[in-house]
């Protein structure tokens, strides 16, 4: 009887075990080498330079992981640009004004931002659309060895549940 509980066990095992491997593998296909980085530039962004506290950047247009990569300049109203020793301007979108003789300014912002475009499938993944739900449309290897993990174990956990059932013991 200990084993057919056992064999039982294994089977669901495998079943959660090819589960598993079909979501990961399903994810992974999708988005694994597709990611591409794009950037794009942000022209006259106003904010208020304040050298009290940070101001954040919003950052227009980027959507998954954005960074910012440069300020390229930095201008007041009348089209004045300041040096770079004026301000800092951090990957998380972050402006601060160090220039202590310029409490605060209004200043408009040009800077360079960059973000992961991750193609549709993931989104459409991501979106619980997970799995077997797909599998027609896998054209890999790995649709095979899901399928027959998730097989085995049925016919394992049936079997097992229909010996011990025959013999009274569920």
């Amino acid at each position: 009887m200990r084993i057919l509980t056992l064999l039982f066990t294994a089977g669901l095992i495998l079943v959660i075990l090819g589960i598993a491997l079909g979501i990961g593998s399903k994810v992974t296909w999708d988005v694994g080498g597709n990611v591409s980085l794009l950037s794009d530039s942000v022209l006259n962004e106003a904010v208020s330079a304040n050298n009290e506290s940070a101001q954040t950047l919003a950052l227009t247009g980027a959507s998954i992981n954005k960074a910012l990569i440069s300020c390229s300049s930095v201008l007041n109203s009348t089209g004045i640009s300041f040096d770079s020793n004026d301000y800092t301007c951090g990957s998380d979108g972050t402006f601060t004004w160090l220039n202590a003789s310029d409490p605060v300014v209004s200043v408009t912002v040009n800077y360079t931002v960059q973000w992961e475009d991750w193609p549709g499938k993931f989104n459409t993944s991501r979106n619980s659309q997970l799995g077997f739900a797909n599998l027609s449309e896998w054209q890999s290897t790995i649709a095979t060895v899901v399928a027959a993990v998730v097989i085995i174990g049925l016919i394992t956990a049936g079997l097992a549940g229909f010996l011990m059932f025959k013999r009274g013991g569920v």
